[in-house]
């Protein structure tokens, strides 16, 4: 795996060693490897500078500090704390790029490079080795034929969009029965559901949370527009209607107080139903390239 930054500014090399310095420090011993990963990796980042004005873009963003911490135990990749108190320190480094962690227990990640599944196997390809401590190695990267690339992809479409579309059909279930939070509990998983759709069949990973302002913002790198179709900010009342449905994960089912009116519901079905649309029509744009390439390589 490559290890020099000598393709980034000096500025940018300056913060990906203080997030290292960060990251090594907040987890203590439990760290063995940190890899940057994604369009700094490769080079082909974007600031702000390099996007249109924001009053006339429609979608795009500047580009994240893609950063991923394998640790050595399961507990510390997924401790909650740990993650919790990187963010907040992180926040706070007045970097010139938004980092952005995932953590992987090194084992598991091992086991899906043996897999070969294409959003570990690029980290790999592409990444960039910001510290390790050697005392293990990475797996052997499994090369998935484009017809596998096919297959995995199509079986994620399958999967997760039908589940968004039952999910919609169990709003209006609830709607009809005059349950207005099981109505929207069930809209905020029909736009999960789209999400993770566009980011399985777009790269084999979606993170394994349910907030939709992160699933949001990770779908939109694979498909533009997506993110404005329930704005999380903007006129109209609408970062109120993005908070109703990202809250009804939870507050639909536990919140005794959660409240939602008929004309909010209607709303974002009408959101709901557009993302749904545009996640079918992207990912079926995608499955066709990738049959495209499973042709060629025969």
């Amino acid at each position: 795996m490559k290890t020099s930054l000598d393709h980034l500014p000096e500025r940018k090399r300056q913060d990906l060693a203080r997030l290292t310095r960060l990251i090594r420090e907040t987890f203590a011993g439990e760290i063995e490897m940190i890899i940057l990963y994604g369009s700094y990796a490769r080079g082909d980042y974007k600031e702000e500078r390099d996007l249109a004005p924001r009053h006339e873009r429609k979608s795009g963003h500047e580009s994240d500090y893609d950063m991923l911490i394998l640790t050595n135990s399961e507990e510390a990749a997924e401790s909650i704390e740990m993650r919790t108190l990187l963010d907040e320190k992180a926040a706070k480094l007045n970097l010139t790029a938004r980092p952005r962690f995932i953590a992987y227990d090194l084992e598991a990640f091992n086991q899906r490079l043996e897999d070969g599944r294409f959003f570990y196997t690029d980290i790999v390809s592409e990444g960039i080795m910001l510290f390790e401590t050697k005392r293990h190695t990475l797996a052997k990267v499994a090369e998935l034929s484009p017809a596998e690339r096919c297959r995995i992809a199509s079986e994620y479409y399958e999967h997760w969009f039908s589940r968004g579309k039952e999910f919609f059909a169990a709003y209006g279930f609830h709607l009809d029965r005059k349950h207005l939070p099981l109505a929207a509990f069930n809209l905020h998983q029909a736009a999960e559901a789209s999400y993770k759709t566009v980011l399985l069949v777009f790269t084999g990973y979606s993170p394994d949370q349910h907030w939709l302002s992160v699933l949001a913002d990770h779908a939109s790198r694979h498909a533009p527009g997506i993110e404005a179709i329930i704005p999380q900010s903007g006129p109209n009342d609408e970062a109120r209607l993005f908070k109703l449905l990202d809250y009804a994960y939870i507050g639909a089912r536990y919140d005794a107080k959660y409240a939602i009116t008929g004309d909010d519901l209607d709303e974002l079905a009408r959101r709901v139903k557009a993302l749904l649309e545009h996640t079918e029509t992207v990912c079926r744009a995608q499955l066709e390239q990738f049959r495209d390439a499973a042709k060629q390589s025969r």
